[in-house]
């Protein structure tokens, strides 16, 4: 869930861990980790810029967001690992359309996939001791729910094709409702 609140000149923002966001913020001046309250912290003036990371990485900046959302499958071109995938700094953290995907503590954990995510096909945590990795087999195929449509058009994902598999549903009533508002 991501939340931003504002104190005086300081703009405190909380969202799940995901390095491309971590990446991205620090192009921010002056935006500052405070582990003690799990927050990032931007000068106000800044705002705006931290939003539109936000929307880039997650796909919303944690106001209402009526964008659509899809169903999105990744089928796995060859047999590859994690490292082939994404670029990780050995962690063993799938991460696409701005949240974790699926996970494992070491090469024998196992893989925990994340909620609104469905893996058919081979997977597993892999690798060796200083190695760990997640592995898959070519043709696996991962099924992501409720990813914002916009990231779904815009993400590539080496080693694996990528296709919107539900068409965003249309919320009649909302239209209707919006409608006779003119």
């Amino acid at each position: 869930m991501i939340s931003i609140r504002t104190e005086a000149d300081k703009a405190y923002i909380s969202s799940p861990y995901n390095p491309e966001f971590v990446k991205e913020i620090h192009s921010i001046g002056s935006a500052k980790w405070h582990a003690a309250t799990k927050e990032w912290q931007v000068p106000v003036e800044s705002l705006e810029d931290a939003k539109q990371v936000l929307r880039d990485v997650y796909g919303t900046d944690g106001s209402e967001n009526n964008e659509p959302k899809v169903t999105v499958k990744l089928t796995i071109d060859d047999d590859v690992d994690l490292g082939d995938i994404q670029s990780i700094d050995n962690e063993l953290v799938m991460t696409l359309f701005g949240r974790e995907i699926m996970s494992a503590r070491g090469r024998d954990s196992g893989v925990k996939v994340a909620d609104g995510v469905t893996v058919k096909g081979k997977y597993k945590s892999g690798g060796s001791m200083k190695y760990p990795t997640i592995e898959f087999g070519k043709g696996t195929e991962i099924i992501v729910y409720n990813v914002p449509e916009s990231l779904a058009k815009k993400t590539k994902v080496k080693h694996a094709t990528v296709e919107v598999v539900s068409k965003p549903k249309i919320d009649r009533q909302a239209l209707l409702d919006e409608k006779s508002d003119y």
